[in-house]
């Protein structure tokens, strides 16, 4: 699947039956091309949306990272390892619409490309996800060309990530081959599941859904035709509700859809929200399992391509106006880092070379509350409750300061290392008979330490 309207991509396939175009990416002229990100970024700018509600815990945002990237492409694949805390990336078209074949991993603050002893053939539009019940990075599938592009087959090869290296499996039984194919783990049946696709040089698509045991693929009972052959769908697993989500896609008569549906572990259910992204095709989404909410970004809707950006609750949709957005894209990867707990977003078409991240922008914590001083023989022993907001960062330890003029507390904390995170008081000894002390206490994050506390007093006796 690639960028292109209905028009567009039957005129694609008669291109790619004279052999006279590049597969998957419409050669279009530079100024159509521009022509077409305007129009996306016109009509995401010019969509209804409602200002996010004042006061509350910090939202979420996109922030685009400044780090060296890999190459610019469109239809990588991207998965998050747990074995190794980092993820993933492979292959892809890059922006001279060649296939290739470079695997690069992301370790939460930079890019490195690594050189595996062996690794899948050049490929775009391969699929890959996290299988957590065997513990395997599992890669399949995509469109590799041989001799130029539209002249390659469509894959149905299976590979693991060992960390290091890529190893080719043989299952007893397999999908057909394809590209463009959706795949993500079912944890509530320890599976992994893959749906739909297309075989370009077929000119076919496919609407079967199959799973994947760790051993081999099994074609489920239920993938009849019930959702509609489609390819470049956006898929991911809710971890709240339980059940596999997935949107939209394109039909094979290019047609880009708006529908919601749910995988229960043996049947597609549509789902109908009261409300809804419009259509898209090669959209990205991922699970963000620190807001408990499925994140939907970008695609291409009936020709133009979008920005916006969309979660979902379990039941509807919602538009999020972040403060900040990437560009205008399709076909770009996306996947849940763990270890950083923010989505990450690479790349896509039309030729970008970006990184950014979802999350919320942490920021110092508040100040801790109820501090209180009492006066004991030579002491003061502090007591105080954690601050109402941490910052979106981990309370890492407390600070204390000490003076004996009011709002004129020491630079430095009473002690050389901060206070334990799971602290609530702190005894400040050797003070001096009838001198009054002023304190303030300080929460401390990763991002360093935040506002002082109200100020509280004591005069040891």
């Amino acid at each position: 699947m690639s960028v292109r309207s209905s028009s567009a991509r039957r005129d694609l396939r008669s291109d790619e039956r004279s052999a006279t175009c590049a597969r998957s990416t419409p050669l279009v002229s530079t100024l159509a091309r521009a022509l077409l990100v305007l129009a996306g970024l016109v009509a995401s700018l010019g969509a209804a949306v409602t200002p996010a509600a004042a006061g509350g815990p910090a939202a979420p945002t996109w922030r685009q990272l400044t780090s060296p990237q890999p190459p610019a492409r469109e239809n990588g694949a991207m998965a998050y390892d747990p074995a190794t805390r980092q993820v993933v990336l492979f292959g892809g078209l890059n922006n001279n619409y060649q296939p290739i074949s470079d695997t690069w991993i992301w370790n939460g603050k930079t890019w490195k490309e690594v050189v595996p002893s062996q690794s899948p053939s050049v490929r775009f539009g391969a699929s890959m996800a996290y299988d957590a019940a065997t513990g395997q990075l599992v890669l399949f599938g995509g469109e590799e060309v041989v001799g130029g592009l539209g002249h390659g087959g469509e894959l149905n090869d299976t590979w693991i990530w060992s960390g290091r290296t890529w190893t080719e499996l043989s299952p007893a039984s397999r999908p057909g081959g394809r590209a463009y194919a959706s795949l993500a783990y079912d944890a509530a049946t320890r599976q992994l599941v893959l749906f739909g696709g297309e075989n370009p040089d077929a000119f076919s698509f496919y609407s079967d859904t199959w799973t994947w045991n760790g051993t081999t693929w099994t074609e489920a009972s239920a993938s009849t035709s019930v959702l509609g052959a489609r390819d470049g769908t956006a898929m991911a697993y809710d971890a709240a509700a339980h059940k596999l989500v997935l949107f939209g896609g394109q039909n094979s008569g290019g047609l880009d859809l708006g529908d919601t549906w749910t995988w229960n572990g043996s049947s597609w259910a549509e789902s109908h929200p009261s409300t809804a992204p419009p259509t898209l095709g090669g959209a990205s989404m991922g699970y963000d399992q620190a807001t408990g909410q499925l994140v939907l970004f970008g695609g291409q809707d009936a020709g133009p391509l979008l920005n916006q950006t969309w979660t979902w609750s379990g039941a509807t949709w919602s538009r999020s106006t972040p403060s900040k957005s990437p560009p205008a894209r399709a076909f770009a990867t996306m996947a849940y880092d763990a270890h950083t707990s923010q989505l990450l977003l690479f790349s896509g078409y039309p030729a970008l070379d970006d990184t950014w991240t979802w999350g919320v922008v942490a920021t110092t914590a508040g100040p801790p509350r109820f501090v209180k001083a009492t006066a004991g023989k030579d002491k003061v022993t502090l007591s105080w409750k954690a601050p109402t907001s941490d910052g979106g960062s981990a309370v890492t330890g407390y600070d204390v300061y000490e003076g004996t003029k009011s709002g004129h507390e020491a630079s430095k904390p009473l002690t050389a290392k901060p206070l334990s995170p799971h602290a609530s008081s702190f005894v400040v000894r050797g003070l001096n008979k009838g001198v009054k002390y002023y304190f303030v206490v300080r929460a401390i994050n990763a991002v360093g330490a935040g506002a002082a506390s109200h100020q509280a007093s004591a005069t040891p006796t």
